[in-house]
Order: structure tokens, then C-alpha cells, then sequence
């Protein structure tokens, strides 16, 4: 048996109207919206203060000086990171048995970015200058 009204065109409905499930798919829609972007300005952000500016500076040192050796890369020294040298290696370069500075982080990345690192540094290094 078909429940339901019949309307004049001959169709059946279920009784609930077609704005009444818009209206709910909007209400949860905007909820989803709100509390996302409460979540996101209720956190804190630590955007460049990760692993990633350090895969960068890698990636530099191969790019343009063909080694590991990260001594030259950090501070004042790095064009590709912002914020006027302020990035110092901290816990992600350590002196190795010759004293040369190391990265503790795996390379693969760096020596796929260096390639990217060396066309593009042209381009990036005004608009952080």
C-alpha cells in the first residue's frame, strides 16, 4: 500500500516537503561551517615552526651548495625562509664526526625539492627580501 497524499498531477508525495529537507541539509551545512571556523580561531598555529622549514633549508643546501652541510644555511643565511634569519637548526642539524652541521632528517624530500628549489628561488627570493 502507498501511503502518502496524491496530489492533482497524479505523483506520490510523502507528506514532507521538499524545502523542509533543504532546510535542514542548510542548517547542518552552516553549523559545519561555523564550527570549523570556531575550531580553526580557537587553536593556535605554528606555521613555519615545523619540520617543513627545515626540508627547505636541505633542499637549499643541495640546490646550491651540493652537500648536507647545513652550517651555511641557517640565520641570515637562508634567502628561502622569512622572518630575517631567524631560524636556527635547534634539535634538526646536528655536528657530525668531522663537525660538519647534519641534518637528522631523512633527505629523500630535500633532494626531490632541490631541483624545484633552485628554479624557483630566483622568483621567491624578491618577495621576501
Amino acid at each position: 500500500m502507498v501511503t502518502g497524499k496524491r496530489p492533482i498531477g497524479g505523483e506520490y508525495t510523502s507528506g514532507v516537503s521538499r524545502t523542509d529537507g533543504r532546510a535542514t541539509r542548510v542548517r547542518i551545512l552552516t553549523a559545519a561551517v561555523i564550527l570549523t571556523c570556531w575550531g580553526l580561531a580557537t587553536h593556535g598555529t605554528h606555521a613555519g615552526t615545523g619540520d617543513e622549514p627545515h626540508y627547505v633549508v636541505i633542499a637549499h643546501s643541495v640546490a646550491f651548495d651540493f652537500d648536507f652541510d647545513l652550517a651555511n644555511n641557517y640565520g641570515g643565511n637562508e634567502p628561502l625562509i622569512g622572518g630575517g634569519g631567524a631560524l636556527e637548526p635547534e634539535l634538526h642539524a646536528r655536528p657530525g664526526v668531522d663537525g660538519t652541521l647534519r641534518p637528522v632528517h631523512d633527505v629523500g624530500l630535500p633532494l626531490i625539492l632541490a631541483p624545484y628549489v633552485r628554479l624557483l628561488k630566483p622568483l621567491v627570493t624578491p618577495l621576501l627580501g
